[in-house]
């Protein structure tokens, strides 16, 4: 676990090249700048799921409420997997709200009255009369067998049904949002806030769902009411001071309104976002079992705007008479976490609740779109082209490469229209580890090794890897990676024979430019196998 723990943090410590700018070489090859990304994928369920979704309850979220609790169906619809037999995981689901009170100076700001707020405690009274709330602060469900005093036949509408009874939160919460704040409250075992709800052996997911950004506060006096001038240290006593000094963007004055831009998270008066990625990352014993998502505002755009004379951050989207306003705290933290903001503005939250199963929990692909262009170590393009371009590295028995032509030919020279030639795929700067761990045992690490350069020929199944077993490899996946998704033409695959335990994630680290696949700078770039 150690040994994760610090190849983790070693390479979430890498940074970019500095700059975006393309590099030409002495030997007038054109490189990129680059940075390591890792890429998170499943290759085996997880049996065992806690789900802890923070939810915003401060005014204006009643009609957002709403929409989760409608399509919670798709997320239950989703988890039961076909390697189940359509059976849901074992579940623990809690329900957290944003509102943890305002400090010492709650009282004298409406709706921050109770000091405290909820603590970071699971909310789970009945919010419609008569509906089933579970036994538990949170609800369980395993093989059928529930918490849940419900009438209903099915057990999964049960499940459904307590949901919809306890996510209902309302809009009477704080309005200083402490999202992030929240859930470790909720989480820490230190707090002994919800004894039972964690499992050592369960994979965690976390559901942001709010219309402004974290304001988890470090300093409470940045809620201090008695000096709320335009002209006073800390402005006007609205949400804008969670921005204003839990932000910083290239232009940070209040009195200028227009567009920011370089904005990242800022801490001192809020706490460090990376804190929270630390904490979320160790107590689990590994960010590999910790999957988040926010439904929330867009980063961008980031813009400022005037109520009268009063800065106010402008939303970043809208539908109808609602909003959200960008969330740049939480993207960092739950993309830590290889998830992602999915916008508020939509009355169809299914697709942020099904990529949470498609990520980890239900049915893991039999390989993984590669979601950038992969460089080779010194810098050049793996491979550019399109699938239909970038040519196979390999021949079938009985044929060899005519490599003016790219088509492997008979010993007569006859072309089987099979293409050939030059393919980097098998030298990219790519190194992929599993992690597995098994109930409350100490978590293992396989080193994956990259398959012999024959066998990044795609006709080859997976399961043919004979003594290189298990193995990389990347392969076309135009139609699945391109076309569905609009990312790279190629996706990881692991060859193996086997199935690995249940919980195994692989860690793909790879070296990335700075540039998008479609981008003008990568299709200009070197991709001979010559750059090493």
């Amino acid at each position: 676990m150690t040994r994760v723990l610090s190849l983790i943090a070693a390479l979430y410590g890498l940074t970019a090249c500095s700059g975006r700018t393309v590099h030409t070489s002495t030997d007038a090859e054109i490189v990129l700048p680059s940075k390591i990304e890792l890429m998170f994928y499943p290759e085996s369920t997880h049996e065992r799921v806690d789900i802890l979704f923070v939810i915003d309850n401060s005014a204006s979220m009643a009609q957002h409420q709403q929409n989760l609790i409608k399509n919670f169906n798709t997320l239950i619809d989703a988890l039961k997997s076909t390697r189940r037999d359509q059976k849901l995981p074992n579940l623990h689901i809690g329900v957290v709200s944003t509102d943890l009170g305002a400090g010492n100076w709650g009282a004298a700001i409406p709706s921050c009255e109770t000091p405290g707020g909820d603590r970071g405690e699971l909310q789970h009274t009945a919010r419609i009369p008569g509906c089933p709330t579970p036994t538990d602060p949170w609800i369980s469900y395993a093989e059928g067998a529930h918490n849940i005093p419900c009438t209903n036949a099915d057990p999964m509408e049960c499940v459904k049904e307590a949901f919809t009874c306890i996510a209902a939160l309302g809009s009477e919460g704080c309005r200083f949002k402490m999202p992030m704040e929240s859930a470790r409250l909720a989480l820490d075992i230190s707090n002994d806030a919800n004894p039972g709800f964690l499992r050592d052996d369960a994979l965690l997911m976390v559901v942001f769902i709010t219309d402004e950004d974290d304001c988890s506060a470090a300093k409470p006096q940045l809620f201090d009411p008695t000096l709320q001038g335009l002209s006073d240290p800390l402005g006007p006593l609205t949400s804008f001071r969670c921005f204003e000094f839990g932000v910083q963007c290239d232009i940070n004055d209040r009195n200028m309104p227009g567009p920011r831009a370089n904005c990242v998270p800022a801490y001192d008066w809020l706490h460090n976002v990376d804190h929270y990625i630390r904490f979320f990352g160790e107590f689990k014993g590994t960010k590999h079992r910790v999957l988040m998502t926010a439904i929330a505002g867009p980063k961008e755009p980031v813009a400022v705007g005037l109520v009268g004379n009063n800065p106010t951050l402008m939303p970043s989207c809208r539908l109808g008479e609602s909003s959200a306003r960008p969330a740049l705290r939480l993207a960092k933290l739950v993309e830590a976490f290889g998830g992602a903001i999915h916008t508020l503005c939509t009355d169809d939250f299914g697709p942020a609740l099904r990529v949470l199963d498609e990520r980890v929990i239900g049915s893991p692909p039999p390989f993984k779109c590669i979601t950038t262009p992969i460089l080779l170590p010194k810098g050049g393009v793996a491979c550019k082209a399109g699938v239909d371009v970038c040519k196979m590295p390999s021949c079938l028995a009985g044929t060899t490469c005519d490599m003016a032509r790219g088509v492997c030919v008979t010993t007569e020279g006859e072309d089987t229209s099979r293409l050939c030639g030059e393919s980097c795929l098998d030298k990219a700067d790519c190194e992929l580890r599993q992690v597995s761990k098994r109930g409350t045992a100490e978590e293992t690490e396989l080193l994956v090794e990259r398959c012999p350069r024959e066998l990044f020929e795609p006709s080859i199944p997976k399961e043919q890897c004979g003594g290189s077993c298990p193995c990389w490899r990347i392969v076309p996946r135009e139609h699945d990676c391109t076309r569905e998704l609009g990312v790279s033409p190629f996706a990881f695959e692991i060859m193996r024979m086997d199935q690995p335990p249940s919980g195994t994630v692989t860690v793909a680290r790879c070296r990335v430019p700075l540039f998008d696949w479609y981008d003008s700078e990568v299709q200009q770039a070197s991709d001979h196998c010559s750059i090493p």
